[in-house]
């Protein structure tokens, strides 16, 4: 399922290199460049479908098990939470501590990439996965490089080489979108300066509550390419004038808003982008809705 967009309020990169099957969505985000108006569609049933930290509820949480699991679902884009090791090595990895996911303890800052290796991330969530290991951000694009599309959420402060890999890899203004802190906040303390300094540009994605929020965004941030509202926000007059502005718009559908009655208004607004976890839910919901 294919449709051109991602919104938040963070910072988006996504990978250049992708399959023929995400043409579509290469289309839509090189369009942004220039700062063009963007088509609306409404309903829009090729809006794309973003994998909150792999498939989550099939494999262990951002591992490169949980990304393949992502591709063969259907997914359009894989978020990756990335942070740094003791020695700065950047990995996929979501919590601040390794305690829920990892057999082991305690801040991930505290750990070395050699160390942080040894940890088993996979038999927390079925005996089948034990031994899985968590990835470096390395590991995780080269793996991901050429199938699917990228959503960077900066959950430690980003680095210079975390902007490396993702040039190194391909995952540029075509196929990536950079976060930072979580979808929400552009508050300098969850690192959003340090990102465009270190990548002046960066493809953006942050948080726009209405067209004057979207207008001193934009000046601000000239590489802004998406926006992310929240659903009692969404409709499609708030579409409709983000895509004026040449904007994508990014929604997420989570846990208790991951529901049949949240995917019709994510589509109906017209929206590109859609983060959710229960991909055969949303697809389900898709074939009862066909058109006549």
């Amino acid at each position: 399922m294919l449709a051109g967009g991602l919104v938040a309020l963070v910072v988006s990169i996504i990978v250049t290199l992708v399959p023929a099957t995400h043409s579509t969505l290469e289309h839509q985000l090189a369009a942004v460049a220039p700062r063009t108006a963007l088509p609306t569609t409404v309903p829009n049933r090729d809006i794309q479908l973003v994998a909150h930290r792999g498939a989550l509820l099939v494999a262990p949480e951002s591992t490169l098990v949980a990304f393949d699991k992502a591709i063969e679902l259907g997914f359009d884009m894989v978020e990756l939470d990335v942070r740094s090791t003791k020695d700065g090595v950047p990995v996929v990895f979501h919590d601040k501590t390794v305690d829920r996911t990892t057999n082991s303890s305690g801040n991930l800052t505290d750990y070395t990439w050699a160390e942080l290796r040894e940890l088993d991330a996979g038999s927390w969530f079925d005996p089948v996965y034990t031994g899985t290991r968590v990835p470096s951000l390395e590991e995780a694009l080269a793996h991901l490089q050429g199938r699917v599309c990228v959503m960077w959420d900066a959950k430690g402060k980003p680095t210079a080489e975390m902007v490396r890999l993702f040039k190194k890899y391909g995952f540029d203004r075509d196929c990536l979108l950079a976060t930072y802190g979580g979808l929400g906040s552009l508050d300098p303390a969850y690192y959003g300066d340090r990102l465009l300094q270190l990548w002046p540009d960066v493809p953006v994605m942050t948080t726009a509550k209405n067209t004057d929020e979207m207008d001193t965004l934009l000046a601000k941030m000239p590489q802004l390419r998406a926006v992310f509202v929240s659903r009692n926000v969404l409709n499609r007059d708030y579409v409709a004038a983000a895509h004026e502005r040449g904007l994508l718009v990014f929604n997420s559908a989570l846990e208790q808003m991951d529901t049949d009655e949240f995917y019709a208004l994510a589509v109906d607004s017209g929206a590109d982008f859609l983060m959710i976890d229960k991909i055969e839910q949303f697809e389900a919901w898709l074939r009862k809705n066909r058109r006549p």
